[in-house]
């Protein structure tokens, strides 16, 4: 099948590297996706001490923005650019907002029962505006949510949002430490254009990079991060 976009090279990037806590996060970035991208420092240390946090809601958890950008594209019959894909790369501090009983955050279980709660605390603010949930997407329960395996990290992932007024988001989130989430929002465009199998196969190739992208991140856990992930999913995989 001959494609219909023409998008990112993540075989083309330039790397961004974070040391988080003594964990080190991996992101490529595109070169034609750099003008686009604003960064944190590359150093982000004490993450004890919330006035490090840029989002600082009561009632909500404390969010570190580490990276943003946008995958740009153009529709290869007339080289015209097409709506682009939006990337926002954040830290979540738990803390207690999470459902109890609370486990280790490192547990796979874990994470997937703080993640279905975020999902669900979306859909919560759509009945507190009176709009239709009909056009609200999400997975319906924590089962729905899917899981992917890549550079051994263990993604969980979910496609959501109001889709009355933008395309759904597809969210990943992986456990970073004890106490945080790495969670990736990527927004691909809607892609309105040519016929309606044109429009589909346009935001099937967009999606596509979605997942490519997530598959070439890599996280190097601290020694002591990586030893309470082994320990805590060494005790899941006995039982």
């Amino acid at each position: 099948m001959v494609k219909l976009i023409s998008g990112p090279d993540f075989e083309k990037s330039s790397i961004f590297v974070f040391d988080i806590d003594g964990t080190q996060l991996t992101i490529p970035v595109p070169e034609e996706s750099l003008n686009k991208t604003m960064s944190s420092d590359t150093s982000i240390i004490n993450l004890n001490n919330d006035e490090i946090y840029d989002v600082q809601e009561p009632g909500c958890m404390l969010v570190k923005r580490i990276l943003k950008t946008q995958f740009e594209y153009v529709d290869t019959i007339n080289e015209l650019p097409l709506d682009m894909t939006g990337v926002m790369i954040q830290l979540l501090k738990v803390d207690d907002l999470r459902p109890v009983p609370k486990q280790n955050l490192l547990s796979f279980e874990e994470s997937k029962k703080v993640f279905f709660q975020l999902i669900d605390s979306a859909k919560t603010k759509i009945k507190k505006y009176n709009l239709s949930e009909r056009y609200y997407v999400a997975p319906e329960c924590i089962n729905d949510i899917d899981e992917l395996y890549s550079n051994n990290i263990q993604w969980q992932n979910a496609l959501s949002g109001y889709a009355e007024v933008l395309p759904p988001v597809h969210t990943f989130i992986t456990p970073i430490t004890t106490n945080h989430l790495l969670m990736i929002e990527l927004s691909p465009g809607s892609y309105n254009f040519g016929t309606d199998e044109q429009s589909a196969q346009m935001r099937a190739e967009a999606e596509a990079d979605v997942f490519d992208f997530i598959r070439s991140i890599r996280i190097e856990f601290s020694p002591e991060v990586q030893a309470e992930i082994d320990e805590v999913r060494g005790a899941m995989e006995a039982l």
